[in-house]
């Protein structure tokens, strides 16, 4: 039998936790303080992704400040897991067991929250906005919610590369699609939703290329050669880092400049490949709107993601202007888990604030589109904001189209 180490609460604590389901006070919850936890990596060579921890945190700040939640402060515990899933584990485990947090947020990495999912699961401990877009955090099975007490707010990769390939083919009527991707669960995922919709868009387009490349691969020549040879007119990317750079410059080396229609795990990659690759002009698709400080022409970002801004630049000036992109989706990440907070009311408890985020139907007051759970959804945001990177007047983006919903019809 495969040894489990649970997460988070041993069984005598598990059944204390139980008894306390009725009662104003649960796990981590007092009459002045909850307490919740979120964790990313801050050392190590993906360390930029753990500034989402510094969005989440800046939202926690301001609500404090303003007077807390039914009369409590919001006490964060943040915890660096360097982007091991191993080191997840452990993270998670002392924060749900020394700390006694009553709910995580955020949380960077698919391969990290998959290490911990089961824990979760089995502990109910609720867990808001995984910070990935992998669908193993808003599963249902057999008609029934697989992880009923997490709550996906990340547009899901399947959707994003489906709202993607839509815009490539309905609006920019190109019918030659390929995609680069790296072989792991979120080049997997990405891959499906673009199979799925070339399927539903019955003739419009057809898949002349599909490339893959190990995580550990740095050099795409091959597969930039490869996607050139089919006469892809878009290529769909899900793939990230040195890799994607690798591939785009590696494009323009052989004089190939298809339409790129990139996940937004590379928005903030985009822009190092060089004014000269096609990642100038590549359509990106963003889960939140942007604020003007990385828009090119700096001028009218949305008033929200502005403020946000103008909040995170408070807590941490540096790394905000540095990777203003994820520590403004960490402030997104943590909308949702104040709202639950507000809607479960004085009477704090895990089931209580479980059906509090059911509640939450078409709600526009976060900067994702819309957010809508239900006892049979968890994937909360279907949206995606598409933007193309340009380098002038200066290196940033640009808007699209605005929202593209996956329940608008083809």
């Amino acid at each position: 039998m495969r040894k489990r180490v649970v997460v988070g609460i041993t069984a005598g604590l598990f059944a204390i936790a139980a008894g306390l389901s009725g009662m104003a006070q649960d796990i981590g919850v007092t009459k002045t303080k909850i307490k919740i936890g979120t964790w990313g990596p801050t050392s190590g060579p993906f360390q930029q992704f753990g500034r989402v921890m510094i969005g989440i945190e800046a939202l926690v700040n301001k609500v404090n400040r303003e007077g807390g939640i039914n009369g409590r402060q919001i006490e964060l515990i943040k915890r660096d897991d360097g982007y091991d899933p191993a080191r997840t584990k452990l993270v998670v485990k002392e924060l749900v067991e020394r700390q006694g947090v009553f709910a995580l947020v955020g949380g960077v990495g698919t391969a990290n929250g998959v290490a911990i999912l089961e824990d979760v699961r089995l502990n109910q401990i609720p867990w808001v906005s995984p910070a990935t877009g992998s669908t193993a955090f808003s599963q249902v099975r057999d008609g029934k919610l697989r992880t009923p007490t997490v709550f996906a707010s990340y547009t899901n990769y399947v959707i994003e590369s489906i709202l993607l390939l839509r815009h490539g083919v309905n609006t920019l009527k190109l019918s030659k699609i390929g995609i680069a991707y790296v072989n792991n669960a979120f080049g997997a995922e990405g891959l499906a939703g673009v199979k799925s919709e070339i399927a539903e868009l019955k003739g419009k387009a057809d898949l002349v290329a599909q490339v893959s490349h190990e995580q550990s691969e740095s050099n795409l020549a091959l597969q930039a050669l490869k996607l050139k040879e089919s006469g892809a007119e878009a290529v769909v990317l899900y793939t990230a880092g040195d890799a994607m750079i690798s591939l785009l410059r590696e494009m323009a080396k052989i004089n190939y400049k298809p339409q790129i229609l990139a996940s937004s795990v590379v928005a903030g990659a985009i822009l190092q490949a060089g004014p000269s690759t096609q990642a100038n002009g590549a359509i990106v698709a963003a889960y939140i709107p942007l604020p003007t400080a990385v828009l090119a022409d700096g001028k009218n970002g949305d008033p929200r993601a502005d403020a946000a801004f103008a909040e995170l630049i408070k807590l941490a000036p540096d790394a905000v202007r540095a990777d203003p992109l994820s520590t403004i989706a960490g402030w997104a990440f943590a909308e949702p888990l104040i709202e639950g907070l507000k809607r479960a009311g004085p009477n704090l408890n895990r089931p209580n604030f479980v059906k509090a985020m059911e509640s939450i139907n078409n709600w526009k007051g976060s900067l994702f589109n819309s957010l809508s759970y239900s006892p049979t959804d968890r994937q909360g945001n279907n949206s995606v904001f598409l933007v193309r990177g340009v380098y002038a007047p200066r290196p940033g983006f640009t808007a699209v189209g605005g929202w593209v919903s996956f329940n608008n019809e083809r």
